[in-house]
């Protein structure tokens, strides 16, 4: 009788955070086992507990538990005291048998390197938020210092085709208790009041929107300058974790922040007297196949009055105004880019400098085709303006939702086929330029790519930065759980590793012979050195005198700027390391590899 009464109040303490228990107003979790100071999570739908710590480089991993009602566990059949000291493997794929003091009923006990989510909420409806929390626990303590972080929040379920699979991917808004934003940086990510936990379900790899957001990252960024602190990214960040849905394992996920007004620094609305809209950016997002999402028309009889949707777009920012003219920026651009609407070609050459910023759209050419973005021309984009009173408003090219990429389908069926197909080079904002665009465009395309496949889109790049996450999930031991869990959705690790990497070679060969016509700047470089380049004290100088052209480089090919320079010429403070300096002026190049110290 007493072991019954024992395990009946084990359960009775554990409750709160199993299957069992259903949301509770209020948010009234305990945890009555704690790892290394760190909350343990217990699922009593499967007696499962996880312990979230850091991961040691040695061969053991070092552990101390403690709590105010579990006087001792047994793992692996040997009892241990709160505050003793248990050693076990530093491999996170196993888990260990384990007793809660007197209690004959088992448990598994699991180890995990990667922070943990836990979200519970009145209800999970897609499209809608309701009221509900969310736990962070991390032992590197990088939300707000806490090992433990709860928060007041909205959860729905978001996504289109993915909301109707199985694991369910979750949009969290982070409120006060009036159900207004409330900004936090969570696990180091920047502050806001918008996240997203991606379950990817549809990737067998669980990696392809992360890895190829993160080579996005690389490449390309913000072409304007940001307030001070801000970041300059132009894509998501994002932390791999293990999520827990009212208290029931739910599997590995991708914690990431949102593209925003916030995140691209647009300028906020702002009125006049009258309340008309002035100064302010805008913010636009495809969701479906249209003529106007793929650049290639515009519907006129379309109206664009009183809408937050029109021609498969989406107005993201303002969410609360409908005018007309918020619409007008995008719906130009259009008219601009496609063949149709603008046949002239001269038009096209002479304008496309002053309607996009010239890198962004070489760069997004290439992206999409590179890593064949199938799902990504030009449905899941984001197009913004900063700000659309200046005087001539350029447009900003964003990537969003790729999953469709290295060698699946959005579906997460194989997708064989490599880039710069009729497919992708249907979209006039991908194709006109490439094929029958400028010069100076066509020779950009060709030398970025020059730099891309000797820096990070390199196969040697690419090639680590995918085995670098197979090798977190597998140390983390999420890929074992995350198996257990979804069995039918994940392929084998080594499997879809060599599958992916095969892939992006044949894709890399491809785009060098797609290139292999282009004009390239790197083949006018001239014998004779015409301008003197060189450095010192974390600058580079450019002596002469005029005007050039100057484009500098990281030396892994990211663009730190181009432009027109009054000779001679300083640069501003600039970190170690190796950069390539391009100066031209009319048909005389010089380039260079100069070394900061």
């Amino acid at each position: 009788m007493k072991h019954i009464r024992t395990a009946l109040l084990l359960i009775a303490l554990l409750l709160p955070l199993g299957a069992a228990a259903s949301f509770v107003d209020g948010g009234k979790r305990e945890f009555p086992l704690y790892c290394n100071g760190v909350p343990c999570v217990i699922d009593t739908a499967t007696r499962n507990i996880y312990c979230s710590v850091i991961r040691p480089e040695n061969d053991s991993v070092k552990l101390v538990f403690s709590s105010d009602t579990i006087g001792f566990l047994r793992i692996n059949y040997r009892r241990y005291k709160m505050g003793d000291t248990v050693r076990l493997s530093n491999k996170f794929s196993l888990s260990y048998t384990t007793y809660v003091g007197t209690s004959f009923n088992r448990w598994k006990l699991w180890l995990t390197s990667l922070p943990i989510v836990m979200i519970e909420a009145s209800r999970y409806e897609k499209g809608v938020y309701h009221h509900g929390y969310m736990f962070v626990i991390d032992p590197l303590r990088r939300t707000k210092g806490k090992a433990l972080f709860s928060q007041f929040v909205g959860v729905k379920i978001r996504g289109g085709y993915t909301a109707g699979l199985a694991k369910k991917p979750y949009g969290i808004k982070l409120w006060d208790s009036h159900r207004e934003g409330k900004n936090v940086s969570v696990l180091g990510l920047r502050k806001d009041d918008n996240l997203i936990l991606d379950a990817m379900y549809n990737d067998p790899a669980r990696m392809r929107n992360r890895l190829c957001a993160d080579l996005w990252n690389r490449v390309d960024s913000l072409p304007y300058e940001v307030a001070e602190g801000h970041s300059r990214l132009n894509a998501t960040e994002g932390r791999f974790v293990e999520v827990f849905v009212d208290g029931c394992y739910n599997g590995l996920y991708c914690l990431t922040d949102k593209i925003n007004r916030k995140k691209l620094d647009l300028v906020k609305v702002e009125t006049d007297e009258s309340g008309k809209l002035t100064h302010h950016g805008v913010l636009y997002k495809s969701y479906d196949w249209t003529d106007e999402t793929r650049f290639q028309n515009v519907n006129m009889s379309a109206g664009i009055e009183n809408t937050l949707v029109w021609r498969g777009w989406e107005q993201k920012y303002p969410d609360d105004s409908a005018a007309e003219s918020c619409w007008k920026p995008l719906r130009d651009l259009i008219s601009f880019t496609a063949k149709k609407t603008n046949p002239n070609s001269y038009n096209f050459a002479a304008y496309l400098r002053a309607k996009y910023y010239l890198q962004n759209i070489v760069d997004y050419a290439l992206f999409v085709n590179v890593l064949n973005l199938g799902d990504n021309v030009c449905k899941n984009l984001f197009v913004s303006f900063r700000d659309v009173d200046t005087t001539s408003p350029k447009a900003l090219l964003t990537p969003w939702d790729l999953d469709c990429s290295l060698g699946r389908s959005w579906d997460g069926s194989k997708a064989e086929g490599v880039g710069f197909t009729d497919h992708m080079l249907a979209a006039d904002i991908i194709g006109r330029p490439i094929l029958t665009g400028p010069y100076y465009y066509r020779t950009r395309i060709r030398d970025t790519w020059e730099r891309w496949k000797r820096g990070p889109f390199s196969v040697d790049s690419v090639s680590a930065r995918i085995k670098a996450y197979n090798n977190l999930f597998e140390t983390s031991g999420a890929r074992t759980r995350e198996s257990a869990r979804w069995p039918s959705s994940v392929a084998a690790r080594i499997t879809e590793q060599s599958y992916m990497i095969d892939w992006y070679k044949r894709s890399v060969a491809a785009a060098d012979k797609f290139f292999e016509g282009f004009p390239s700047g790197i083949e006018e470089v001239r014998d004779a050195v015409t301008f003197v380049i060189s450095s010192a004290g974390g600058h580079i100088s450019v002596g002469g005198s005029g005007t050039a052209r100057l484009s500098l480089c990281t030396g892994d090919g990211i663009l730190l700027t181009d432009g027109d320079i009054s000779l001679p010429y300083t640069t501003a403070t600039l970190s170690r390391g190796l950069y390539i300096v391009t100066v031209r002026r009319g048909q005389t190049v010089t380039r260079r590899k100069v070394l900061v110290r």
